[in-house]
């Protein structure tokens, strides 16, 4: 609100520090404020809870970045410098937000054992990232882990050791990528990554990470056991992903 109605509202009796705080608190409006170096410091209740935040101590003095909220960093930044540097207003921009695909992929497109996507789940999260490509040109790779000892675990220990199994190989890649890319699991101990890029070379060598991560594994639960990743890196690029190509 503008001082002026700010001093309107004080003369009327009322005080504006509590309207913010009602609303903040109170309101469902998910909303939230900035300093001038993008870093957040304050949000409304609702925002918080919608991002499964206890505080907002968890928020203050961080960037977007510092949370791992998008797959693209760039189109937030950039909207929010011109907010910031030039009091421009930026009404409808549309962003993916990964915290925000976790919430609405439960169910239909989540693995209910594993806790990952499942196959429905990775081709509409690819699907989106094709739409991305094709229209802001971000490109994205795909990861595959094949966990060869997988299907001789579970015939040796049971179903049950077998989902122990995989959530630690889910694990396992969600410690490695964190929030910056849609992981999912599709049958048989694949395991499946998408993830945007700029250099190639960084893409080879955090899924070598990831391979150390799971190749680290040799218990789970109550079980000794192997992990061995079988890996494929598939680049979307302009060369290989034409909307006609595609089709």
């Amino acid at each position: 609100m503008g001082q002026g109605k700010i001093e309107t509202l004080k003369e009327k009796g009322s005080n504006a520090d509590i309207l913010w705080t009602n609303l903040c608190t109170n309101s469902p409006l998910m909303c939230f404020w900035k300093n001038k170096n993008r870093r957040f410091a304050g949000a409304s209740r609702s925002f918080l809870r919608y991002y499964g935040l206890a505080s907002v101590d968890e928020l203050i003095g961080k960037t977007d970045e510092d949370m791992h909220w998008h797959i693209e960093n760039g189109p937030f930044h950039d909207d929010e410098v011109e907010v910031l540097t030039q009091g421009k207003s930026i009404i409808g921009a549309r962003g993916t937000c990964i915290v925000d695909e976790k919430i609405y992929t439960k169910g239909r497109l989540e693995d209910p054992a594993i806790g990952l996507n499942n196959l429905r789940g990775l081709a509409e999260n690819m699907n989106h990232d094709l739409e991305e490509f094709w229209h802001h040109g971000r490109k994205f790779c795909v990861m595959g882990f094949y966990i060869k000892e997988y299907e001789t675990f579970c015939r040796t220990f049971g179903d049950t050791a077998g989902n122990v199994y995989l959530k630690a190989i889910g694990k396992a890649l969600q410690d490695v990528f964190d929030h910056r890319a849609i992981l999912a699991y599709v049958i048989d101990g694949q395991f499946y990554v998408i993830m945007q890029y700029e250099n190639p070379e960084n893409m080879h060598k955090i899924q070598q990470e990831a391979v150390r991560h799971i190749e680290s594994i040799h218990h789970v639960g109550e079980w000794r056991c192997t992990c061995t990743a079988k890996i494929t890196l598939s680049y979307v690029n302009e060369e290989n992903a034409g909307v006609f190509r595609y089709e």
